[in-house]
């Protein structure tokens, strides 16, 4: 019974740690042109991805995590 209850405990909390992570997606685009935007890095706390020429992207981040965006070319406001 032990057993039991300390393999349903560890599944528990495998499965909290597990939904703590999301996937973002989203579709970058130029402010005033509204065209998408290729090749823009999409970055957070060891993860960095690239948006695809239609201006799409999808990265996995944890709760509370900060993601930044950047162009070669672009000031940051």
């Amino acid at each position: 019974m032990k057993k039991l209850y300390f393999l349903l405990t560890f599944l528990l909390l495998a499965a909290f740690s597990f939904a703590q992570q999301k996937t973002v997606t989203g579709k970058v685009i130029g402010k005033d042109s509204r065209q998408p935007l290729a090749g823009v890095t999409v970055a957070t706390a060891g993860k960095t991805t690239l948006t695809k020429p239609d201006g799409t992207f999808s990265i996995d981040v944890k709760a509370g995590q900060t993601i930044t965006f950047s162009f070669v070319g672009m000031t940051t406001t």
